[in-house]
């Protein structure tokens, strides 16, 4: 693939999780395109596919096309106190002295507004550095102040003050038995509402702790830090196309045409196979199988209940279109697909080899597939969402710590709508019916 026809995406990681999970994400980007930590290459890099990620400077160091943001100090001080410190361009790594305190309004209005004329700075200055941008991926979680509030002003920016809609998130969504924070919910669904429901935000691409945790191997202690690295694969997955050959393209767009049939079925559900297979031969069917088990997905809901809408399968490795079209043709009578949906699968297939971190606890598989789908059964986090918002929200608890922040009391009402509307929407689309 040639540097003229490389495609750009820029990466922002927002909030604590964002920033600990773009390390992770950008440590797997840097090993498979052989670049050191200290934006440095021991081979000279001939076929363009870093650019994708990469900038290459004056002085011959690749610069990544990211963006670290936090509106309290201490995550962005960790990035500069580890072998990433001469990683990132300092000043691509922007916070503010005061955080969000797990509230929307103060992400959104009150701690941000000191620093986001300078974050969209750096944010211009880095698509200008593009000759094709592709898409921009925000990293965030939806439970945070920062990452929900600030998540939507910054993406409202890159649309109205930079005139770029491509724009899609990554994001933690909070689970039902796991939370840190009891205005989680709050937040969720206000950054859902205000953000990608006739928002800034053209799709996301949804996760949550309690899906994730169980894919970690026995014996090891579950951490963010084994969250963060699931959630590389997929992100290394979904832009792999956009880096490398293959013999089925399926880039960003295509995934995007493919997967969103209406722009108000925007969210999208993601995994990655194989993990936990034991000593199982890996190969084209095992894989796919796996990406449809409904224990192997993501994010913690019920799919059972529910039919998928569309899905894109990006393979990696040791695969071919033949073998993924005779694995597919035993999966059509077994995975349900809403009634009018035609054919249900967008596939993409590239051949590069697989890379983990040295010290990742899953081993390096010959062949991998990244799974986005779009299924009915994110209704339940959305009805979730919901209801729990309701139960606070008529005590009227943490309400003042909005209000104080400069919200109106119409915004809850409104988010609640919209959450309706997402909802029925999504019934809409699914129907009764089971494709044949």
């Amino acid at each position: 693939m040639s540097g003229s026809r490389q495609r750009e995406v820029v990466t922002i990681g927002i909030g604590q999780f964002g920033v600990q999970c773009s390390q992770e994400i950008w440590r797997l980007y840097a090993l498979e395109h052989q670049i050191n930590l200290d934006g440095r290459s021991d081979i000279e890099q001939e076929d363009y596919s870093f650019r994708t990620f990469f900038d290459e400077n004056s002085l011959g160091q690749y610069v990544p096309r990211g963006l670290l943001l936090d509106l309290e100090p201490s995550v962005c001080d960790q990035v500069l106190n580890t072998d990433m410190k001469k990683f990132f361009d300092p000043e691509k790594i922007v916070y503010a002295p005061e955080c969000g305190a797990n509230v929307y309004a103060r992400g959104k209005y009150i701690a941000s507004k000191f620093i986001h004329p300078q974050m969209l700075t750096q944010v211009r200055k880095t698509m200008e550095n593009c000759n094709s941008l592709a898409f921009i991926k925000l990293v965030n979680a939806g439970g945070g102040g920062t990452g929900s509030g600030y998540t939507v002003r910054l993406a409202d920016g890159i649309v109205n003050d930079l005139s770029y809609e491509r724009i899609m998130s990554f994001c933690l969504q909070t689970p039902e038995t796991l939370s840190t924070s009891p205005t989680e919910y709050y937040n969720n669904l206000l950054y859902l509402a205000e953000g990608c429901v006739d928002g800034s935000i053209e799709y996301e691409v949804c996760f949550d702790n309690e899906a994730l945790y169980k894919f970690v191997p026995q014996g090891c202690q579950a951490t963010y830090w084994h969250v963060n690295q699931l959630i590389s694969f997929t992100a290394s997955g979904l832009t792999q196309n956009l880096r490398y050959h293959g013999e089925l393209h399926c880039d960003i767009e295509n995934m995007k045409t493919n997967c969103v049939p209406f722009a108000s079925l925007n969210q999208l559900l993601m995994t990655y196979s194989p993990l936990n297979t034991g000593k199982k031969k890996i190969d084209t069917k095992l894989v796919t199988w796996e990406s449809f088990r409904p224990s192997n997905q993501f994010l913690s809901l019920d799919f059972d209940k529910s039919l998928h809408i569309a899905c894109a399968l990006l393979y990696r490795g040791r695969t071919y279109a033949a073998l993924v079209d005779e694995t597919l043709n035993t999966l059509k009578h077994t995975i349900k697909f809403v009634q009018w949906m035609p054919t249900g699968y967008k596939v993409g297939i590239n051949w590069a080899p697989i890379v983990y971190q040295e010290n990742c606890p899953w081993a390096e598989p010959k062949i991998a597939v990244t799974k986005v789908c779009n299924h009915g059964a994110i209704c339940q986090m959305i009805e979730r969402y919901k209801t729990n918002c309701e139960k606070s929200y008529d005590y009227k608890a943490f309400f003042h710590h909005y209000l104080q922040a400069g919200m109106e009391e119409g915004a809850f009402t409104e988010a609640t709508e919209q959450a309706t509307k997402i909802i029925d929407q999504y019934i809409l689309a699914i129907g009764d019916g089971v494709q044949e």
